[in-house]
């Protein structure tokens, strides 16, 4: 048997395996290096959306004594363009006057929950009879909320949301949200050739009646 010649064989086979490998790398490696560039541009993007329709939400609790309450803006450390909507114990709203500086809530008696935020409440008002005394409050809360106002609103304003974004990988990207009705409201999409990249996440949003809901946003870039 020839042993020196089977080591040959072994070492040739090697040797050819190895370039193949090599150059599968080099076909792959673009593709490889594109995939994770728009995976990378796919998951900013998604944190920008997220971002963009996110705003500042306080929620004040306050315990009402009868009367009409009145609130100074100052009392919840918050900034003069809010909207806000009140409800009750079991999420009813409470008609509620919004002025410039402060806010008067109809005579009830109980525990309410205010909701301040820079966006478009759908809030109902009622006729003050003067008189309003300032409620004691249990607590205030601060967080980053979703707001559906600010999804319309970037779908409605996607050109400019564009230009403040980073695109440089992508040819281009659409964006979607689905409500916890069904509906679907989407921006940017549109039939392509080149390979798309997406992605779905599960997201909490507030409505026009401060009413916390679930929906889906998706993301895609090409």
């Amino acid at each position: 048997m020839n042993k020196r010649g089977s080591h040959v064989g072994v070492i040739a086979s090697f040797g050819i395996f190895i370039l193949f490998l090599l150059a599968l790398y080099f076909v792959l490696e673009p593709a490889i290096t594109t995939q994770k560039s728009k995976q990378s541009v796919l998951e900013n993007l998604e944190t920008e959306l997220i971002n963009k329709f996110s705003n500042e939400l306080t929620v004040a609790i306050i315990t009402a004594d009868g009367n009409c309450s009145v609130i100074d803006d100052s009392s919840v450390d918050i900034a003069q363009e809010v909207e806000c909507i009140v409800k009750d114990i079991n999420g009813n709203e409470v008609d509620s006057n919004d002025f410039t500086n402060y806010i008067e809530i109809k005579p009830i008696d109980g525990k309410l929950w205010i909701y301040y935020a820079n966006s478009s409440f759908d809030s109902t008002t009622f006729s003050s009879p003067g008189g309003c005394v300032s409620p004691s409050f249990e607590s205030i809360r601060k967080s980053d909320e979703v707001f559906l106002d600010k999804i319309y609103y970037a779908v409605n304003n996607l050109e400019d949301f564009k230009n403040e974004i980073n695109m440089q990988a992508v040819e281009g990207f659409s964006f979607s949200f689905l409500l916890d009705n069904g509906t679907t409201i989407n921006a940017g999409e549109k039939n392509v050739s080149s390979e798309v990249f997406g992605s779905e996440t599960r997201i909490q949003y507030y409505d026009e009646k401060a009413i916390s809901r679930f929906g889906t946003l998706g993301v895609k870039v090409w």
